[in-house]
């Protein structure tokens, strides 16, 4: 039974579609937001209208048809991802977010409400993530804690489907059968770079509180498959313009590279045309070059901030790296000789190259420049890692039951290009899974649902119970917690309406005023905590709180640790 070939090849493909418009809708709703100062539900109205409009006239006046061959195999696939990624990451005893000690989480529930109510273009107008949580917002969910894990969790499931997405148009499909078992054999393929690089920093970014930079891994996944899966030139160019614009209000830390990857995209495209058409696109390739260079200048100028970040080696790093790009030209080399039409896949190789190679280049010529290493440094690479990581072992499907033909036909050159991918993407690999060990720790107790020291909570339910319950019971306003744990401090403050950051982690600078109440962990073992790094400003407040007559406790055990804990709290009248 043969795929038929109206099936083969159409551009429409119902889990990409899906995916496209849940994450467009909210990303442009949020953009709307910060350009023209709309209210959140406006801007959102006005962009599932527009989108709806669109979508309706589009298929009013084509034709569209899809496989459900490929429909049926992707979902499969995508399903497989998403509940394999959900129970590695889902851990109970930490609410399925823990943390491995940083307090951005905090900051982001105070930016997003702040984006919400007042200021548009807070945080550089980065908005994406922001965005996906009014998203599920609409789920009625209890928290600002649910609403981070909701977004998280749906932001992560996308990038795997349009993973699925990806590898299943991309994977040979002559028969309904030989692509099901390419694509067994990529999931089979995927299991261990999954579980050590790509799992590993999906975990890492959350529990150290990056919520906007893996968050925006999912739109990125979103523009490299549209790249790949687009047949229609003047649609791919679109789907790479349309994408310079939506991930510059995702993350900007790897804009530049982007950017300049897909100028690079663009002037090859326009190499296919001619006359008016070829200058034009030629002329925005070079607009586009320009703007990275300018992305690139800004960014120089933040990316020797100080920040707690867990740092890598870069240098074990940057060599699996560059390993891995050397594989997927090799790849690209390999693909271009054989037999069977692969131009999603090989789209998809040179999208990654690009990226890949713009952020290895910048990061190279920064630390030849400055040798010195950085917060924005250490947190620089992982897109293009999970990029670049996916985009191989889905080569390696379609390039390894090739071998044994070329072996016995005597193609030198293919049995060259293959070994040269086959060896440096295997060392690649290995070398960035070894400079990733120091996020692996946390991540292997977390997938292993282990209590380890390398995680803490980021939320204490026992805390946030009766913070809720007494401020409703005694119609008081929030006025602060104090705790020894930097994360449960900046993201419960923040999460109550009293946004102190440091300072009031640090000097536990509380609201102790009328209609206020004040919560603070008061046990022996956070007693002694405060007495090893609190300050003397902190110490003094806590024992003022302690001493007052009108000071009530509440005790409880700790799921994890098996410890009984003390919350305390005052109520000022």
């Amino acid at each position: 039974m043969q795929v038929s070939s109206s099936a083969k090849d159409s551009n429409y493909s119902p889990l990409l579609l899906a995916s496209a418009l849940l994450i467009i809708v909210p990303l442009g709703a949020g953009i709307l937001r910060v350009l023209l100062n709309l209210s959140m539900s406006a801007s959102f109205a006005t962009c599932v209208c527009a989108v709806f409009a669109v979508a309706a006239l589009y298929f009013s006046i084509r034709r569209v048809n899809f496989s459900r061959t490929e429909f049926s195999i992707s979902a499969v696939l995508a399903a497989v991802l998403c509940v394999v990624f959900y129970a590695r990451m889902y851990h109970p005893l930490f609410y399925g977010l823990p943390s491995v000690g940083g307090g951005d989480a905090g900051n982001h529930v105070y930016w997003s409400r702040v984006f919400l109510t007042s200021d548009a273009r807070i945080y550089h107008g980065l908005i994406y993530f922001y965005s996906m949580s009014y998203l599920v917002s609409f789920l009625g969910l209890d928290s600002s804690f649910a609403d981070f894990r909701a977004a998280y969790y749906l932001t992560s499931f996308l990038f795997f489907i349009l993973l699925a997405v990806v590898i299943v148009r991309a994977l040979p499909k002559r028969t309904p059968a030989r692509w099901l078992a390419y694509t067994a054999l990529t999931a089979g393929l995927l299991l261990m770079p999954l579980e050590r690089i790509v799992f590993p920093i999906f975990h890492y970014l959350q529990a150290d509180g990056f919520y906007p930079q893996v968050a925006s891994l999912s739109l990125l996944m979103l523009i490299a498959a549209c790249y790949a899966v687009l047949r229609e030139r003047r649609w791919r160019v679109f789907a790479v313009l349309g994408g310079m614009l939506l991930y510059r209000y995702s993350y900007a830390l790897n804009l530049g590279d982007l950017i300049l990857a897909s100028s690079l995209i663009l002037a090859g495209e326009a190499r296919a045309l001619d006359g008016a058409l070829r200058f034009g696109l030629s002329l925005i390739a070079l607009a586009a070059a320009a703007v990275a260079a300018y992305v690139y200048s800004r960014l120089l100028t933040v990316f020797g901030l100080e920040g707690s970040v867990i740092e890598l080696a870069q240098a074990t790093l940057m060599q699996g790296e560059l390993a891995m790009y050397f594989g997927l030209a090799a790849a690209v080399y390999a693909l271009l000789k054989q037999p069977e039409r692969c131009g999603e896949l090989i789209r998809l190789l040179i999208f990654s190259i690009f990226f890949g190679l713009a952020a290895f280049a910048f990061k190279f010529l920064y630390l030849f420049f400055s040798a010195e290493s950085s917060y924005y440094l250490q947190k620089y690479s992982y897109h293009s890692l999970v990029l670049t990581t996916c985009c191989a072992v889905t080569a390696a499907a379609v390039l390894l039951p090739t071998l044994p033909p070329a072996l016995k036909q005597r193609r030198f050159l293919q049995v060259c290009a293959l070994t040269a991918f086959g060896t440096t993407s295997l060392y690649g690999m290995w070398a960035v899974s070894t400079a990733l060990q120091p996020i692996r720790v946390s991540y292997e107790a977390r997938a292993g649902r282990l209590r380890a020291s390398s995680l803490t909570k980021l939320v204490d339910k026992n805390v946030w119970s009766e913070i809720t319950e007494t401020l409703a019971r005694n119609r008081k306003k929030f006025g602060g917690f104090i705790t020894p744990s930097w994360p449960q401090s900046n993201f419960t403050n923040a999460s109550f309406g009293l946004y102190g950051e440091l300072p009031l982690y640090k000097t536990g600078s509380v609201l102790i005023e009328p209609g206020h109440c004040v919560f603070w962990m008061s046990d022996q073992i956070s007693l002694q905590e405060y007495k090893s790094g609190a300050s003397e400003k902190l110490m003094k407040t806590v024992a003022e709180l302690s001493s007052a007559a009108q000071a009530k406790h509440v005790y409880y055990t700790d799921p994890i640790s098996g410890i009984e804990r003390r919350l305390s709290h005052l109520c000022v009248e």
